[in-house]
């Protein structure tokens, strides 16, 4: 075993976890509730890299997942793509109208609905079918696969890679694919939890990031040593927030609080709350030309 972002040899394991034999498609959903349950995670000594390695094939359980719970926050996560599109074109200094934007990993099409709401020409790639097929009902542009799947001579003027690099069991090669795919000048966008944040060293390994989905955990330091070894110039770090259902947050407060303490009123999933804990990192890269 070698660390996805250093290469060094030298990894530990730092917490014991789920086997791969007990692995189903559920355990990857975007909704997963189940706190402090991960695969084994091993610490690079060289880097400080944290990250899941005894896992293979990662790519089939997001071909079959399937995660209704998602699109109940539509609505809110539609706001969110809105405010992380609003971030890349500030830094920019340019609108979206006639700029082509792909997004990674983009489950139902929200971010590539609300780009081209925006006046972007923008594609979404995404590997589960389930989702895709959402996407496909309501005329949104996604296609059914990964990055590696589109046409050789597609280039795009941004990407979005919105919580997608702590998924993949190659964060590097996903980096330098969508490098491949920028024009020159274009921007790259990653958005990932920091398990360097004050929140997350607080919680320790009960923090919600710390998830079976969840196979690589950079900080600030690994993200832009990440960045910079894919070919990018990092140009701005920011802390994005996000919107919740206030039920979603009830919800998901049963994690570290018994349920019958926490009353869930009907009308909370029509209750949006604005949260940041600052413990996400946005990235935005710009390709370096050789």
């Amino acid at each position: 075993m070698r660390c996805r972002i250093c290469g060094s040899p030298r990894l530990r394991l730092v917490k014991q976890g789920a086997g791969q034999g007990e692995l189903r498609s559920d355990d990857f959903a975007i909704t997963d509730a189940r706190y402090g349950q991960t695969l084994p995670i091993y610490a690079c000594d060289a880097c400080g890299f944290l990250q899941c390695p005894d896992v293979e094939g990662l790519l089939r359980y997001y071909e079959g997942l399937q995660d209704p719970d998602y699109e109940k926050g539509r609505p809110q996560r539609t706001l969110q793509a809105r405010m992380l599109l609003g971030r890349m074109l500030s830094i920019a200094g340019d609108s979206g109208q006639g700029k082509t934007l792909l997004d990674v990993g983009a489950g139902s099409g929200i971010l590539v609905q609300a780009a081209r709401e925006m006046g972007f020409d923008a594609l979404g790639v995404e590997p589960s079918r389930w989702l895709q097929g959402i996407a496909a009902s309501a005329e949104i542009p996604v296609i059914c696969g990964t990055i590696d799947d589109l046409p050789g001579d597609a280039l795009f003027d941004a990407i979005m890679a919105v919580d997608v690099v702590e998924h993949v069991d190659d964060p590097m090669g996903l980096l330098r694919a969508c490098v491949s795919r920028l024009r020159p000048g274009g921007l790259l966008a990653v958005v990932t939890p920091d398990r360097g944040s004050v929140v997350a060293r607080l919680m320790g390994w009960r923090w919600w990031h710390y998830r079976i989905a969840h196979v690589n955990y950079f900080n600030r330091v690994t993200l832009d040593m990440a960045l910079r070894g894919a070919g990018l110039t990092p140009i701005q770090y920011t802390r994005p927030g996000w919107r919740f259902p206030l039920d979603y947050l009830l919800q998901r407060l049963g994690a570290y609080i018994p349920p019958r303490f926490i009353p869930v009123p009907g009308f909370a999933r029509r209750i949006t709350v604005p949260l940041n804990l600052l413990d996400s990192l946005m990235a935005v890269a710009m390709r370096r030309e050789s």
